[in-house]
This record gives C-alpha cells, sequence and structure tokens, in this order.
C-alpha cells in the first residue's frame, strides 16, 4: 500500500484504525514499515494505537516499524 487518506468528511470515526487493522491482519508480512508527516497528529496516533513504533525522523518524515507474528494475525483475523 501506498498512501492512506481519510477524507475530511470522514475522520474522527476510527476509519483509520479499522484500514490498518486489516492491512496488518490481511498481508502476510511479519515486519510493517511507514512514513507519516511529522506535523499530522491524527495519523501518528492512529499508528501507535495499531502497535506501531516511532523509530527514526528524516526532515519532516517519521518512520514507524510494526512488528507482527503468526499468532498475533491469526488472533486479529478472528475478531475482525
Amino acid at each position: 500500500m501506498d498512501l492512506v487518506h481519510v477524507a475530511e468528511a470522514h475522520r474522527g470515526r476510527g476509519l483509520c484504525g479499522r484500514v490498518v487493522q486489516a492491512l496488518l491482519a490481511e498481508t502476510p508480512a511479519s515486519r510493517f514499515e511507514l512514513e507519516v508527516d511529522k506535523k499530522n497528529a491524527a495519523a501518528r496516533a492512529c499508528y501507535r494505537g495499531a502497535g506501531f513504533i516511532e523509530m527514526r525522523t528524516r526532515g519532516r518524515l517519521i518512520t514507524a516499524v510494526r512488528l507482527i507474528t503468526a499468532a498475533e494475525r491469526a488472533r486479529m483475523k478472528a475478531h475482525m
């Protein structure tokens, strides 16, 4: 996935969290990495809520990483 954007009219409804959780549950990877603008507090909160850890800053971008196990993915799928 290259870009996630929630239209302004739909913000504040938990859509970001649901999209990220679905991506984590359905993608057969054990490591996820993303970049987010350090001024985008809502997106940063969404990603932190999904278990991403901010690792480094480069200019205005923050790189965040999330590791996931097969067992955790199975639990996530069971709750979708």
